[in-house]
């Protein structure tokens, strides 16, 4: 039996979302929202910065959607803040 041409078997009706739609539930519904986007922005500090300043990074936190980040480095840090 072929299950792609049957009409009465869609496989999505009004009871199934997207993975996307219920992620979005989830984190609207718990209101943790901000707390996974600031998760998910340190998560990603190496890929979207690089290694040499990832690994010049001491600590990264966000506060009041402001990010700080502490550096090792001065002249990264005078560098960055030019940036």
């Amino acid at each position: 039996m072929n299950l792609k041409n049957s009409p009465d078997k869609n496989p999505r009706n009004a009871d199934t979302s997207t993975i996307k739609s219920a992620m979005q539930e989830l984190l609207n519904t718990y209101k943790i929202r901000e707390k996974f986007t600031s998760t998910q922005i340190i998560a990603s500090w190496e890929r979207m910065m690089g290694e040499p300043i990832a690994k010049r990074t001491e600590k990264i936190y966000i506060k009041d959607k402001k990010l700080f980040v502490k550096l090792r480095s001065r002249a990264l840090k005078q560098e960055l803040s030019y940036s």
